[in-house]
């Protein structure tokens, strides 16, 4: 019979591996711990010290830092100082990378159809909005089932992107 040994990897208890952080400070260390903690206790259905907050903040830092949507969909540097200075003046327990809206630019380069953005089909202080079409016919839901890739590529894609439409 072999001997189990713990393992001295960085792994976390789902399996997922954990990088080496580097903290700034040892409360900050502490500080991330307790968040971390937190978040897995309620998703493990125990009592946290207190309701974890998770951020979606949309379009909010835009409009808090004083700058447009259209100027946050359109300028990552921009996005990302009101991002930054949102998170700091409203702390939460999770973040992600802050590059959420930062998507108006591949959306025209590749001329959707499905979606407006501020300044470029509504107003520059309005959020995105979906264009509804038929993108998909009764008859090819066959063709969908049997090979989606196909059907999202050639089909789908060159439906809603302007500029794959010679892939049909």
């Amino acid at each position: 019979m072999k001997e189990r040994h713990e393992s001295k990897s960085n792994h976390d208890k789902t399996g997922f591996s954990k990088p080496p952080i580097e903290f700034i400070s040892e409360e900050a260390r502490e500080a991330y711990q307790q968040r971390s903690q937190r978040i897995q206790d309620a998703s493990e259905l125990k009592v946290p010290d207190r309701v974890p907050v998770i951020e979606s903040y949309q379009y909010f830092p835009a409009r808090y830092a004083g700058i447009t949507v259209k100027e946050c969909i359109n300028d990552f540097d921009a996005y990302q100082k009101a991002y930054l200075k949102t998170l700091a003046d409203f702390p939460t327990d999770t973040a992600d990378a802050g590059i959420g809206l930062a998507w108006a630019k591949p959306l025209a380069a590749l001329d959707s159809k499905r979606i407006r953005v501020a300044g470029a089909g509504v107003d520059e202080n309005s959020s995105h909005q979906f264009v509804e079409g038929e993108h998909m016919k009764a008859d090819e839901y066959d063709h969908f089932l049997d090979d989606p890739s196909d059907f999202l590529l050639r089909i789908f894609l060159s439906r809603t992107l302007g500029k794959l439409e010679p892939m049909q």
